[in-house]
Protein backbone atom coordinates (compact mmCIF):
# COMPACT_ATOMS: atom_id res chain seq x y z
CA UNK A 1 0.00 0.00 0.00
CA UNK A 2 1.06 3.50 -0.97
CA UNK A 3 2.04 6.06 1.70
CA UNK A 4 -1.01 7.76 2.71
CA UNK A 5 -3.70 5.77 1.12
CA UNK A 6 -5.24 5.36 4.51
CA UNK A 7 -5.53 9.38 4.51
CA UNK A 8 -8.63 9.03 2.83
CA UNK A 9 -11.85 7.02 2.56
CA UNK A 10 -14.45 6.41 -0.25
CA UNK A 11 -16.83 6.14 2.49
CA UNK A 12 -19.75 8.84 2.71
CA UNK A 13 -18.59 9.57 6.39
CA UNK A 14 -18.70 13.36 8.18
CA UNK A 15 -16.60 14.74 10.64
CA UNK A 16 -17.46 14.55 13.96
CA UNK A 17 -19.07 18.00 15.01
CA UNK A 18 -18.97 19.19 18.75
CA UNK A 19 -22.71 20.40 19.48
CA UNK A 20 -23.04 24.34 18.72
CA UNK A 21 -23.50 26.48 22.11
CA UNK A 22 -26.75 28.56 21.91
CA UNK A 23 -24.64 31.92 21.15
CA UNK A 24 -22.55 29.72 18.11
CA UNK A 25 -26.12 28.71 16.77
CA UNK A 26 -27.36 32.24 17.02
CA UNK A 27 -24.26 34.08 15.55
CA UNK A 28 -24.46 31.37 12.53
CA UNK A 29 -28.34 32.01 12.15
CA UNK A 30 -28.87 28.48 12.88
CA UNK A 31 -32.14 28.70 15.77
CA UNK A 32 -33.55 25.33 16.62
CA UNK A 33 -36.68 24.14 14.75
CA UNK A 34 -39.63 21.76 15.22
CA UNK A 35 -41.71 20.35 12.71
CA UNK A 36 -45.88 21.24 12.26
CA UNK A 37 -48.11 19.03 10.82
CA UNK A 38 -51.63 20.87 9.83
CA UNK A 39 -54.55 19.76 7.95
CA UNK A 40 -56.25 22.34 5.60
CA UNK A 41 -58.54 22.49 2.87
CA UNK A 42 -56.94 21.59 -0.57
CA UNK A 43 -57.72 24.44 -1.94
CA UNK A 44 -56.14 26.60 0.56
CA UNK A 45 -52.90 24.15 0.15
CA UNK A 46 -53.16 24.56 -3.22
CA UNK A 47 -53.39 28.80 -3.62
CA UNK A 48 -50.41 28.27 -1.26
CA UNK A 49 -48.35 26.05 -3.41
CA UNK A 50 -49.00 28.26 -6.47
CA UNK A 51 -48.13 31.54 -4.81
CA UNK A 52 -45.22 30.36 -3.06
CA UNK A 53 -44.34 29.66 -6.78
CA UNK A 54 -45.38 32.69 -8.60
CA UNK A 55 -43.26 34.41 -5.85
CA UNK A 56 -40.48 32.15 -5.55
CA UNK A 57 -40.72 31.80 -1.62
CA UNK A 58 -41.23 28.18 0.26
CA UNK A 59 -44.35 27.59 2.02
CA UNK A 60 -42.08 27.23 5.16
CA UNK A 61 -41.13 30.69 5.05
CA UNK A 62 -44.64 32.00 3.85
CA UNK A 63 -46.30 29.97 6.72
CA UNK A 64 -43.63 31.12 9.15
CA UNK A 65 -43.91 34.62 8.58
CA UNK A 66 -47.76 34.94 8.30
CA UNK A 67 -47.64 33.04 12.36
CA UNK A 68 -45.06 35.63 13.62
CA UNK A 69 -47.03 38.69 12.54
CA UNK A 70 -50.26 37.06 13.57
CA UNK A 71 -48.24 36.28 17.44
CA UNK A 72 -46.49 39.67 16.79
CA UNK A 73 -49.96 41.55 16.77
CA UNK A 74 -51.90 38.86 19.32
CA UNK A 75 -49.47 39.23 22.06
CA UNK A 76 -50.58 41.57 24.43
CA UNK A 77 -54.19 40.18 24.39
Amino acid sequence: MAKGAADFTLDRTTPERAALTPLEAFIQGQEPEGQLAVRMPLRLLQTLKVHAARTHQTQKEIVMRLIEEYLAQHAEE
